[in-house]
């Protein structure tokens, strides 16, 4: 059994504070919650994982001049993270915490000439969970070559409190992780260069090449071995990982008329390396995605509308079996004594390629003064079973691998309202 969801609520006021100055507060809450029930080789296994968010935040926006302009603002954040797992109806890790994060930052942008916009930020950050303030600067430059032809270039450094660990297998056992004072928060440098060309106002296409440095890098400690007492960072993850994450991405899209649209493609590559691990040999991690492809495409006539959106990508990384053996009794000859399989190298192979078609057709209708729609949604049109993630039995190597799909064509019908 599955379950997941999103709760959120937000509520924003604007307000001018003289001539040139505007003021905004917001306040918001978020609440997910993923639930996993399932039998892996007919034993019992449950993930349950919740994170809460409440923030609340105030932003002003001062227009110095013609071309000056300069933003800042206070943001506080109250997290609550649950996480529990359970393994054949024994409790392998039971964990909360509360921590919280609070943000000052300030931009300072400077037109020349309507030919150049820079923008220079600074965001200061204190987290709880080891009493910590980090500083984070980033720059961007924008600049119009020809009245078609624009040119942007952008750099930053960036600290992760909260990681998402990702485990092996499927994704519904990954969670986040608040990185407490037993170990460094994870560090990118990140730089982004790229060009956008106006053919009209229908049509445009962009092409941006990005590099990231990773640095103090989590992931989780399969070996680890510790007291219900003890959980932290540290007893739970290798710490000191490096890494980087290196592509190309390219858009496409008609952006007025009846028939609208966009193509994105993405070609990328992220590389992990723990001395500690895989024999200090540079991996993939479980979401690298060599080829990433999604179009979408809507058209409207009248009151109807009808869309329809594809993706495809490059299959996730997995750990297969390098070998497996089985135990035999010396004495009795009895080969029903267990056995063990033998992993190759962290994420060396691949499942199939993921893709699927979505379909929709909505029309818009007037009720009581307001507008309604009704819609029809189909996911995942063709009923292609994509490859989720493959089970090992380790306790008895003679099963073959079990690889568990994920769900088939999934026909929706609903009303939307808006009062």
């Amino acid at each position: 059994d599955l379950g997941w969801g999103n709760r959120t609520v937000a509520a924003q006021y604007n307000s001018l504070v003289g001539e040139n100055t505007l003021a905004s507060a917001q306040f918001s809450y978020s609440e997910y919650q993923s639930l996993t029930e399932a039998e892996i080789f007919s034993t019992p296994f449950q993930v349950d994982n919740r994170l809460e968010e409440i923030s609340v935040k105030a932003d002003l926006t001062a227009k110095l001049g013609d071309s000056h302009t300069l933003k800042g603002g206070l943001q506080a954040s109250r997290y609550k993270f649950t996480y529990f797992q359970e393994f054949d109806d024994d409790a392998s890790l039971d964990f909360e915490s509360k921590p919280t994060d609070v943000t000052a930052y300030a931009e300072d942008e400077w037109r020349y000439e309507n030919s150049t916009i820079t923008r220079l930020g600074l965001r200061t950050r204190y987290f709880s969970e080891g009493d910590r303030i980090l500083v984070e600067p980033r720059l961007s430059v924008n600049r119009r070559l020809t009245d078609r032809l624009r040119l942007k270039v952008g750099a930053g450094i960036y600290y992760q409190y909260l990681q998402l660990v990702a485990t092996e297998g499927f994704a519904a056992g990954d969670f986040y992780f608040p990185v407490d004072e037993t170990a460094e928060p994870g560090r990118s440098i990140q730089a982004v260069s790229g060009l956008t060309y106006d053919f009209n106002d229908q049509y445009q296409v962009s092409g941006e090449v990005y590099y990231t440095d990773l640095a103090r890098l989590l992931i989780f400690d399969n070996n680890a071995t510790f007291e219900q007492e003890d959980i932290n960072t540290d007893t739970l993850f290798l710490t000191k990982g490096e890494g980087y994450a290196t592509g190309l991405e390219l858009f496409a899209q008609k952006r007025t008329g009846r028939l609208r649209g966009w193509v994105g493609y993405t070609l990328g590559w992220t590389r992990r390396t723990f001395d500690e691990l895989n024999d200090g040999k540079t991996f993939p991690p479980k979401y690298d995605r060599r080829h990433d492809i999604n179009v979408v495409a809507s058209y409207e006539s009248g009151p109807w509308t009808y869309g329809a959106s594809f993706v495809y990508g490059t299959g996730q990384a997995f750990t297969p079996a390098a070998a497996k053996y089985q135990l035999r009794d010396p004495i009795l000859g009895d080969d029903n004594e267990g056995g063990f399989v033998l992993p190759a190298d962290r994420n060396s192979a691949r499942l199939l390629p993921y893709h699927r078609l979505d379909v929709s057709v909505r029309k818009k209708f007037g009720l009581f003064g307001s507008q309604a729609e009704w819609f029809i949604q189909v996911f995942n049109l063709y009923s292609r079973r994509n490859e989720w993630f493959v089970q090992f039995d380790s306790s008895d190597p003679t099963n073959e691998p079990e690889i568990v799909r994920q769900l088939p064509v999934i026909p929706t019908i609903g009303v939307n309202f808006a009062f």
